[in-house]
């Protein structure tokens, strides 16, 4: 699977698709995913995708030592969020800690979940029409893990487990399919996002999004939040005055139902007491 996925990124990258519209992908982006997929596996051993639920108070120990309003944050988190799960460090932690938020969501939830299966399966076409049929086993992967979530197979109490189905290196597709899921919504709402942007839409979407260990920015982390209506509030832990962390919801029209810490460069999930 592992060897499946790394040949399916390798053709998508090197596919020329400029004709009707599609994204055209230069040598450098391309080189750039390969280089960041070798990285990946270097590093695939030394922490899991999404890690088990641990004690809030344990990012104590992790700013011990360091700034005292890093303390001071993290007592005040402790007072909302029971559990951190700590994410792993590939330039995708954002799409991870929230896909694994949303998949929570709909595992408590049926309605979220049909609602969810739906928007995946609404969307096939238009992915597949801007950037080609290599988007097809991506978009399988993610409509199957929340099918079976939708349909209760795959809960914190099944074999495998949902804590587990995100180790798996199917789990990676995920991922793969939140950038062109984020760069989709983008390019179809133009209007809306490129008075906010510092390249035009297709660059953007192409450089900044699409390309594998781009971190999400702002207009990315919406456009995914939007494109599924899953809001999500981001606590952001930094060095800002005040004693607690400076909370964000996106798209902020509705109560957030994904929770993230965001500490320079890094997105973890939390878990609301």
């Amino acid at each position: 699977l592992k060897l499946q996925f790394l040949y399916l990124i390798d053709i998508y990258t090197q596919a020329t698709m400029a004709e009707g519209g599609r994204v055209e992908w230069s040598a450098e982006l391309a080189a750039a995913n390969t280089e960041h997929e070798s990285n990946l596996l270097a590093e695939q051993n030394e922490r899991d995708r999404v890690g088990a639920a641990e004690d809030i108070t344990t990012l104590a120990v992790e700013v011990a030592g360091g700034d005292a309003a890093f303390g001071k944050k993290v007592e005040e988190l402790a007072t909302r969020y029971a559990q951190i799960r700590r994410v792993r460090r590939d330039g995708s932690c954002f799409i991870r800690a929230y896909f694994y938020g949303m998949a929570e969501v709909a595992a408590r939830d049926a309605g979220q979940a049909a609602r969810i299966v739906d928007v995946i399966s609404g969307n096939k076409k238009n992915l597949i029409d801007l950037y080609g049929e290599h988007l097809e086993d991506f978009h399988s992967v993610m409509l199957d893990l929340f099918t079976d979530i939708k349909e209760g197979r795959v809960t914190h109490a099944t074999t495998p487990s949902l804590h587990m189905r995100f180790q798996d290196d199917l789990a990676d597709y995920a991922a793969y399919y939140g950038r062109f899921a984020a760069s989709l919504h983008i390019q179809t709402n133009a209007i809306l996002f490129e008075p906010f942007l510092d390249l035009d839409v297709k660059t953007y979407c192409q450089t900044q999004i699409e390309t594998v260990g781009c971190e999400f920015e702002q207009a990315s982390i919406i456009a995914l939040a939007t494109y599924f209506n899953v809001p999500v509030c981001i606590e952001y832990m930094d060095l800002s005055v005040g004693d607690a962390c400076t909370a964000h919801t996106f798209p902020e029209d509705g109560p957030p139902l994904v929770h993230l810490l965001y500490r320079p460069g890094h997105y973890d999930v939390l878990i609301p007491k």
